[in-house]
């Protein structure tokens, strides 16, 4: 039987069961952060395009993030006030708002493993 300890939704940290290959602590609050930045698409590439380097413009973003699905003015209003001030909140990215321009924030180096994962192994996840 696994022991998982006291868990609480407002708790700092959980355990990791018993019997797993490491019993530290995992920083509950960051990681929800982590999982809700990368559960969006739209936030997924961006962070995947910053990982690869530094990414200047808008344009980039509405052709290669857009596909077609939504209008390009609604997909710049979405990432203006919805996908860039999150991740840059979170210090994932630097989002200069006048050039549009995107690069590393300070705490990139925390989601980098989870990008490096999900870039290594595309052909084996469903597609967005």
């Amino acid at each position: 039987m696994l022991d998982f300890g006291v868990f609480r939704a407002t708790d700092e940290a959980i355990r990791i069961p018993q019997g797993a290959a490491t019993m530290e602590m995992i920083p509950s609050v960051r990681l929800d952060e982590t999982f809700s930045c990368l559960a969006n698409g739209y936030r997924r590439q961006i962070l995947l395009a910053v990982l690869l380097g530094p990414t200047e413009g808008i344009d980039w973003m509405v052709r290669d993030l857009n596909g077609s699905r939504k209008h390009p003015q609604q997909l710049r209003t979405e990432l203006y006030h919805i996908h860039l001030p999150k991740l840059d909140t979170a210090g994932y990215i630097y989002w200069n708002r006048e050039t549009w321009a995107l690069e590393r924030g300070p705490r990139f180096h925390e989601i980098e493993p989870m990008l490096q994962l999900l870039l290594d192994n595309t052909d084996q996840l469903p597609s967005d």
